[in-house]
């Protein structure tokens, strides 16, 4: 499409329960590549002629795996692709057009992020998620061999979801968008050569001195069946083992989402009240793998809270606070698993905050967006088959095991989480008395 035409209605999915989403144009301007939604975690690659409307599926119906990132190279033969399909991490694969076969050629124990294309020097600039924590490399797509770059420690690239993630300066730098606990959307020039860099554009900090902010550090804790759970320890300067001290666990939404070391300035300020905040990515979290994803699928929904639990033992038996000095916090699902917590380990809280979160699972799917409702199915269960499964794990049921001081927030406008599911809360806790 031209800039002064009217947009023009290329491709529409035959129900509005499945979205798609933009992956690629090709080099004539003649295809575009799109995903359209299987599942929460999966999706189908399709190419669509733009000429004569057809369509060609090339994703395998039988393999498992997601389309996070999509060019076609520069003959339109093949498509390089951002992918977990048949696999447990995510890399970087081509995809011949012509043959329809899938062959990695980067893959490794973490989680790709993006890529940057560099024409110029046939080489991809390629982001990783190490435990949370970003890395810089470069692949060679004339031979496929990579390296890993000794970027910018304990922070996170930003992704090019509203603008660009990288740009290429020339052969040897370019320009990256870095978040850090300490470091808000900093514009970065790296030398790839040299692995330095420098502020290319520094934010604006006011007052704030940045530097001297807490950073968060990266803990372990054994769970129920043996697992290591990754965390992030967010504390005062002056936190001392051994000593009272107050303690937030912050749970994510998603539940496929990640806790990652990113600037959060709410969290600063609780952080500056003398509060230590701890931000754990349970089972079902993001970034570490399809195996670890689905720990918390349907029947396994609760052992998520289980984890939640643990972490509770680890920081009273690690020292950090004492039993009555532990508050739980979170949104959406997050909140979901706040209210889990409270409900199922009712003497373990201080004080719980929940915010926008699913009360009565079966009510969620009856309101919630039909976009949403069949993916959501896959995730927490069917809402007719699992109907049974759906009550139980719901607090709305358990309203009288709430003896944790409780504050609720919620927008009336949510789309994801309809207000009514807060409603229904209040409404029985002030039965309840």
């Amino acid at each position: 499409q031209k800039i002064n035409e009217e947009p023009k209605l290329v491709h529409q999915t035959a129900n509005d329960v499945h979205s798609v989403a933009f992956k690629a144009y090709s080099n004539d301007l003649k295809k575009i590549a799109f995903t359209e939604e299987r599942t929460n975690r999966y999706q189908y690659l399709k190419v669509l002629d733009i000429e004569s409307g057809n369509i060609t599926q090339l994703s395998d119906d039988n393999l498992k795996g997601g389309f996070k990132q999509a060019i076609f190279t520069e003959n339109d033969d093949e498509i390089i692709l951002i992918t977990n399909e048949g696999k447990d991490f995510s890399g970087i694969a081509k995809l011949n057009l012509q043959s329809n076969v899938l062959s990695y050629i980067y893959l490794e124990d973490h989680e790709m992020e993006f890529f940057e294309m560099d024409s110029e020097n046939n080489r991809l600039i390629f982001f990783i998620n190490d435990r949370g924590y970003s890395k810089l490399g470069i692949l060679n797509l004339s031979n496929n061999d990579s390296k890993i770059l000794d970027s910018p420690h304990e922070v996170t690239f930003m992704e090019p979801t509203y603008g660009w993630g990288a740009c290429v300066l020339d052969e040897s730098n370019i320009l990256l968008t870095i978040n850090a606990t300490n470091q808000n959307g900093e514009i970065i020039k790296f030398n790839l050569d040299s692995q330095k860099y420098e502020f290319f554009k520094k934010a604006y900090e006011g007052d704030i001195k940045l530097n001297d902010l807490p950073k968060p550090t990266l803990h372990y804790f054994k769970t129920f069946d043996d697992r290591d759970i990754p965390f992030f320890f967010l504390k005062p300067n002056n936190f001392k083992q051994g000593e009272d001290n107050p303690i937030l666990i912050l749970i994510h939404g998603g539940p496929e989402g990640q806790e990652r070391p990113t600037f959060k300035p709410e969290l600063q300020y609780l952080v500056n009240q003398g509060i230590g905040i701890l931000l754990p990515n349970v089972r079902g979290s993001g970034g570490y793998g399809e195996s670890y994803g689905h720990l918390d699928d349907t029947y396994k929904r609760m052992d998520s809270v289980k984890d939640i639990e643990y972490l509770w033992k680890w920081v009273v038996e690690s020292g950090w606070a004492s039993k009555d000095k532990i508050a739980v916090m979170g949104g959406s699902y997050g909140g979901f698993m706040t209210l889990s917590c409270i409900t199922v380990y009712p003497d373990l809280w201080a004080a719980a905050v929940e915010l926008y979160g699913m009360v009565n699972m079966v009510t969620f799917f009856e309101h919630t967006a039909s976009y949403r409702a069949q993916h959501r199915a896959y995730e927490y269960g069917d809402p007719i088959k699992d109907r049974k499964l759906l009550e139980d794990i719901s607090a709305i049921h358990k309203i009288d095991q709430i003896v944790t001081p409780l504050l609720v927030l919620h927008g009336d406008e949510d789309p994801r989480v309809p207000m009514y599911e807060t409603e229904q809360l209040v409404s029985e806790m002030k039965e309840a008395g």
